[in-house]
């Protein structure tokens, strides 16, 4: 049944639909279009054909389930199925502390303060299938904006980045912990698979893109954007770190995978800037602690840790002491947590982790 389910399931992945267009140039959908894409195969069951078998294309016309509500099939690009549907431990639920308004020597407020947003963004949620970046002008966002979004205060900007084989959507649980907080971005790949192109010039010239255009067009403080993932979004994330260190306030890594002999596709020597870092591995996800160790080792030396450690919440974390001012390594290895969203108390630890900046 479960091979029947996924067969439906994969036929109803079509080709992205051609955009449609606006005076800016950019389709705002409403939230109600917003909430529709067809099932990720990062969200199918796991009991699914060979590795090898993923969509030629991703379609966004379809309704959207809950990326915490649904296990995941795996991707290509992953040495084993993979879940986005999270566990729950028996651990306090992270408090839901309120964010600050400044970066660490008070807000850096971005050029888009005191300018009402564009038309169709003025709060809610957006899906945009025509942002134009290096040349292209079908790159596809989903973002959500404070309902009662004030240009005149700052937010900070959080990326959500999907795992591979995924596509734009809501996930861990940013919209509720980063509510009021942030403004949430919800990029997508440009790989027809949904796989993140890390070191070429498709990805990462449009995360910028992106940046640019809500710092441009919406109150950021430059100070406190945000980027995290799961699995092959959290390897992105972590290239963002390294390569954007002077963009990205900290980072959020769960499971980043798949293992390989080019460990995270970046190196010390090609980061530039610090950021704060957070790295989750299951124990039951040993295949992928190579790359913890490596994104651990890389951020302990670029933000002078010692290797001495202290509880960080939730349980089992620790952070690293000794690290520069404002520049926090955590590392966390749960029990029990394979290849899969981790939720203490049932909420993503992303949004507590963000909101610590």
């Amino acid at each position: 049944m479960g091979s029947t389910i996924f067969r439906c399931l994969l036929a109803s992945i079509i080709c992205l639909a051609p955009g449609c267009h606006s005076d800016s140039g950019r389709d705002h959908a409403s939230a109600s279009d917003a909430a529709t894409a067809t099932p990720d195969v990062s969200e199918m069951n796991d009991r699914g054909p060979a590795q090898d078998a993923a969509p030629d294309a991703l379609d966004l016309s379809a309704p959207v389930p809950d990326a915490n509500q649904i296990p995941d099939v795996g991707t290509p690009n992953d040495a084993d199925p993979v879940s986005d549907r999270g566990v729950v431990v028996d651990a306090a639920t992270p408090d839901a502390r309120p964010a600050p308004d400044s970066g660490p020597s008070g807000p850096i407020r971005s050029p888009g303060c005191g300018a009402m947003p564009p038309d169709g963004m003025a709060g809610g949620q957006v899906t945009v299938r025509d942002f134009a970046s290096n040349g292209r002008n079908d790159r596809v966002y989903v973002a959500t904006i404070p309902e009662d979004y004030d240009p005149t205060r700052t937010y900070a900007l959080t990326l959500g980045l999907h795992p591979g084989g995924g596509r734009a959507q809501p996930r861990y649980d940013l919209d509720q912990t980063m509510a009021g907080h942030s403004i949430i971005v919800y990029p997508q790949s440009l790989n027809e698979r949904g796989l993140w192109d890390k070191t070429g010039d498709n990805d990462i010239p449009y995360i910028d893109d992106v940046i640019t255009y809500f710092k441009d067009n919406f109150c950021i403080d430059e100070g406190r954007i945000f980027a995290g993932g799961f699995s092959q979004g959290a390897r992105m994330a972590a290239a963002l770190g390294c390569v954007r260190g002077n963009t990205f306030r900290a980072i959020a890594a769960l499971s980043a995978g798949p293992p390989g002999a080019d460990m995270g596709d970046v190196s010390i020597d090609q980061c530039v800037g610090q950021t704060a870092y957070l790295h989750i591995n299951g124990l039951n996800d040993p295949d992928r602690r190579s790359l913890l160790e490596y994104y651990i080792a890389m951020w302990r030396e670029r933000n002078a840790c010692a290797a001495e450690t202290a509880p960080h919440a939730p349980e089992p974390c620790v952070r690293y002491l000794g690290c520069a001012d404002g520049l926090t390594v955590v590392q966390c290895e749960p029990e029990g947590l394979g290849h899969m969203n981790w939720r203490p108390g049932g909420v993503s630890p992303f949004g507590s982790w963000f909101l610590e900046f």
